[in-house]
Formats: C-alpha cells, sequence, structure tokens
C-alpha cells in the first residue's frame, strides 16, 4: 500500500511539475533515467518510494511522534535531494531553465514528502527495519562523492 502511495503521490507531482513548473520550479528530463510517463521517468516514482521508506523508518526509528517523524523524515529527503541535484545535473538525469536550482525545488520536495510521510508515520507498520539506515547513508555517500569526482 505505501509502494503505490508513495509511488503515486511522488509521480504526480513530478508531473505536474514538469508540466507546468509548479512545485518544484521549470526542470525537465534528460534521456537517461528510461521509460517516461509524461516526460517523468518511472523510475523517478520509484525514488519517492525509496527515499520515503528509508527516511520515514529511521525517522520512526528515533522519534515517537508521527507529525515530528513527519517533518523529520521530510527534512532528510530534502538534505539527500541538495546532494542528489549537482549529480543528477551532471548525468543528464534532468535540467533546470536557467540553470539554477531554485529555492522552490526544496520546498516544493518538503511539501510532497511531507504529505508521503504522513501517510507513512501514521501506518500500522512494524518499524525495525535498521538496514534502510544504511541505505539512506549509502545514497547520500554516494552522491556526496560523485559531486567531487565528476
Amino acid at each position: 500500500m505505501f509502494l503505490l502511495a508513495s509511488f503515486g503521490i511522488g509521480m504526480i507531482a513530478e508531473i505536474v511539475g514538469v508540466q507546468t513548473g509548479l512545485l518544484f520550479g521549470d526542470y525537465s528530463y534528460g534521456p537517461v533515467l528510461g521509460l517516461k510517463l509524461a516526460g517523468v521517468p518511472l523510475i523517478i516514482g520509484i525514488n519517492w518510494f525509496i527515499l520515503a521508506y528509508a527516511s520515514g523508518q529511521l525517522a520512526a526509528n528515533w522519534i515517537k511522534s508521527p507529525l515530528i517523524a513527519a517533518a523529520a523524515a521530510s527534512l532528510l529527503m530534502v538534505v539527500l535531494d541538495f546532494v542528489i541535484e549537482p549529480v543528477a545535473i551532471t548525468l543528464d538525469f534532468w535540467n533546470w531553465q536557467g540553470g539554477e536550482i531554485p529555492l522552490g525545488n526544496y520546498i516544493g520536495w518538503f511539501l510532497v514528502a511531507f504529505l508521503i510521510q504522513l501517510i507513512y508515520q501514521n501506518l500500522p507498520l512494524v518499524r525495525e527495519n535498521q538496514i534502510s539506515t544504511y541505505l539512506l547513508l549509502n545514497l547520500f555517500l554516494f552522491f556526496a562523492i560523485l559531486i567531487f569526482l565528476l
């Protein structure tokens, strides 16, 4: 259920973003991420799920309030997006109109992530998956190192 919800919300937000410039700013996806729906690669919906699950799991392990955990996990997702952005642009995953990443991208990311996290943090799940913490750390380090290598 959470996989479908996060995938669906992420894809809808991205389609609205790509088609209108609302939510994140004016951007488009390059050809390298594969099959697209309305200009958005399907892998992006899967990415929303992976980041939301891993961030949500980590926040839930440390914070008992679902609302505060949702906010913390959303902030974590924004921090990871901040690290991913320069690598993604260099590798032509996506590009921004005018070449600058707008502040609105990070605000939009927080809002969409928060909506997804409100769902996750209120689901009756067992939250003892420690692998998600390592996944998040690995993603962060991977993209942080690539910033310096590319």
